[in-house]
């Protein structure tokens, strides 16, 4: 998932500006396929939801702090080369200020203590510090 999200970015060195004719000021919602006349280049439309669909998948399923009807949820997948992460994450009334780092067992913390519950806990107001380890 994170080399698709590279590829697509317009700062894509394997496809820069220059050749999409991207502006990098938004993310493109497509770029023509390789059988066409245009292969390479941008839809050049600014009114896509494309980066709020990439955010979207980059927090909850590479910084894995998804947001449920239950609860929020934490399982972080990092791309290889990646040894940490952060994010503040608010839900419902609540934040979490979470670390990430990698590991050889997947752990997580709240507040200092060993967490094992499905769902991060809540309570309205609270601020948590979270490290995930995995």
């Amino acid at each position: 998932a994170y080399e698709t999200i590279k590829s697509v970015l317009p700062t894509n060195k394997n496809n820069p500006p220059e050749n999409s004719l991207q502006v990098p000021l938004f993310v493109s919602n497509f770029y023509h396929g390789i059988e066409g006349p245009s292969f390479g280049k941008s839809s050049n439309v600014n009114y896509t939801g494309t980066c709020a669909w990439m955010l979207w998948l980059t927090v909850n399923y590479t910084l894995g702090a998804k947001a449920t009807v239950n609860g929020l949820v934490l399982n972080p997948n990092l791309p290889s080369g990646w040894t940490k992460a952060g994010i503040k994450r608010r839900y419902k009334n609540a934040v979490y200020d979470i670390e990430i780092v990698t590991g050889t067992k997947r752990a997580i913390y709240v507040d200092g203590e060993l967490y094992n519950n499905e769902f991060l806990p809540y309570a309205s107001g609270r601020t948590y510090k979270v490290l995930a380890v995995c």
